[in-house]
């Protein structure tokens, strides 16, 4: 006798499904339309350490150290700069259209009291609740990816473009700025 296992139908245990959840290595974030944290998985936790799941309804820009959230004394939400938000945006977006919303943003965030531009891939998905209409938002620090990108753009010329510090490895042999597999120790080295 053959047993099949249904991992999703009504009778799943929500154990189970915490775990899918914990499992994720993105981390989620489940907010209401006020950006206000109810949930998280394992990694949003092991990424910002100030989440705990005993102070609900923190927000984002707290806990990430938004330079805007600390400029002022209500925190995540309450200066000028978040109307315009990306975060904000992508959730706003999501609850309003009901569907899912992507897009790179960008973000100041406080470390060790000087702020840093830090890029995220953010992710959001209409989620209805018996709470009402909340998100899940997804924040992937994609920071070396865009500065990676940008060293690169910075290293290619075009084809017509007379011989330079930054070259193709196809034209250069001993270039400033070549492809990983060419080489040495370059200033402006891609991977």
């Amino acid at each position: 006798m053959e047993m099949e296992l249904d991992l999703f139908t009504s009778g799943t245990s929500a154990t189970f499904h915490e775990t899918i959840f914990d499992s994720v290595p993105t981390p989620i974030f489940v907010v209401d339309k006020e950006l206000r944290v109810l949930d998280f998985n394992a990694a949003a936790g092991e990424f910002w350490s100030g989440l705990v799941r005993s102070e609900p309804y923190v927000k984002p820009g707290d806990c990430l150290k938004c330079v805007h959230a600390a400029a002022d004394c209500g925190g995540c939400g309450a200066s000028a700069a978040c109307d315009d938000c990306e975060l904000r945006r992508c959730v706003r977006q999501s609850l309003r259209d009901n569907r899912t919303f992507r897009m790179l943003g960008r973000m100041h965030l406080l470390h060790s009291g000087r702020p840093v531009e830090t890029h995220f891939l953010i992710r959001t998905a209409p989620l209805e609740s018996a709470a009402g209409a909340l998100a899940l938002l997804m924040l992937e620090d994609v920071t070396d990816l865009v500065q990676k990108v940008a060293q690169a753009s910075a290293c290619q010329t075009p084809k017509v473009a007379p011989a330079s510090a930054c070259q193709t490895p196809k034209v250069a042999q001993a270039s400033a700025c070549q492809a990983p597999r060419v080489a040495q120790a370059s200033a402006c080295e891609t991977s």
